[in-house]
């Protein structure tokens, strides 16, 4: 049987959307015909021995050190035929997460010779759509890759720019929603007087104070929660977020799913999503549920709805923020912004793209 080895596994922390692109990823490299095993992500941002500058790649030195010092890895990577990298959002800037994980991938391509898929990903080298000096160090590292399948167009420019070859796809999490026959379960479950809130990297305080003074005008008719949830080592920002909210006066109440179909119902049943999180957009965009969507920590989240040619993507540095808002959840609560079947369908199809040439391999 064929050896399969995920690299960067979101399956076990953070929140129920990196739990279910992950397990996904898992289910279709079983049903492929593969033995799989993982590495978590939490190895690829807490090795002790990992490239701080772009010279150890190329280092044989460091390559014999980085496998000594990381045998477990190391010897999960000899023994497969194939390395599938869930890349997330995690290549971005030069972290000790991106930098670990591109060297990962550039080791097992490039050292180890193995097969070297990159998928379900967005990627960032400056933090933006920039070109700058963080570009070389990734060119050297993915340029090589026997297939590279990223989740919205922005991503796009960097491998334009490089000359690697990619194809254009989508986050997984909408195969894994469908995967629990959830995608349909909106007029189910649907409470129309419920305003739902998540999480996020972080939330400016000055927009904290001015969600909540707009929200708080719907009070009398619409009830608030906040979703947060995951198998394990939850995003503990999330939480903060909350207690943030709470402080600055809105009656919110905190809601943790307990399990991955308890967060997609949680979702589902909202008049409106309103987040800070790529992952809780992507579950409530594939849901049916109108979505008023933040920016992360760099432009995945305005990648989707370029991708979609929706509306909903509100910048924190938007001149008219205020305004802005005021009518994205205008017309959230009156039944807009929510997508259209055929722009889910398209989403599912898109994500189908991360998968279509396993059996190549």
């Amino acid at each position: 049987m064929k050896t399969a080895l995920i690299l960067n596994f979101t399956g076990n922390t953070y929140h129920y959307g990196c739990y279910g692109t992950s397990n996904e990823m898992y289910h279709r490299l079983v049903e492929a015909g593969y033995l799989v095993n993982f590495i978590s992500v939490r190895a690829t941002h807490s090795l002790t021995v990992f490239p701080d500058n772009g010279e150890k790649f190329t280092s044989a030195q460091f390559a014999n050190e980085f496998l000594k010092e990381n045998a477990a890895i190391a010897t999960a990577i000899d023994e497969t035929d194939l390395v599938v990298v869930n890349g997330e959002g995690t290549l971005h800037r030069l972290s000790k997460g991106s930098m670990t994980l591109l060297y990962l991938i550039y080791l097992s391509k490039q050292f180890m010779k193995k097969r070297v898929l990159l998928i379900n990903h967005s990627v960032f080298p400056n933090g933006g759509t920039e070109r700058g000096d963080f570009d070389g160090i990734y060119k050297l590292a993915l340029s090589a890759l026997d297939d590279v399948v990223i989740r919205e167009p922005l991503s796009a420019e960097f491998y334009s720019s490089a000359g690697i070859r990619f194809r254009q796809g989508f986050d997984s999490l909408p195969l894994y929603i469908g995967r629990y026959d959830l995608l349909g379960i909106r007029n189910e479950v649907l409470d129309q007087q419920k305003i739902l809130l998540c999480g996020g990297i972080h939330y400016p305080e000055a927009v904290i104070k001015t969600l909540v003074e707009q929200l708080s005008a719907y009070k009398k008719d619409y009830s608030f929660e906040f979703v947060l949830g995951g198998k394990a080592h939850l995003a503990q920002e999330d939480a903060v977020i909350c207690e943030q909210f709470q402080k600055a006066g809105l009656d919110i109440k905190l809601v943790t799913a307990g399990s991955f179909e308890h967060w997609c119902r949680v979702i589902a049943s909202a008049a409106v999503l309103i987040s800070g999180r790529f992952h809780y957009s992507i579950a409530g965009l594939a849901l049916g549920v109108p979505c008023i969507t933040f920016p992360s920590n760099t432009p995945k989240v305005q990648g989707v709805y370029q991708l979609l040619e929706e509306d909903g993507y509100l910048k924190w540095s938007d001149t008219d923020f205020e305004n802005r808002f005021k009518q994205l959840l205008t017309d959230a609560l009156n039944g807009e912004l929510g997508l259209s079947e055929e722009k889910r369908i398209m989403m599912v199809e898109y994500a189908e793209k991360n998968y279509d040439l396993l059996g190549v391999y």
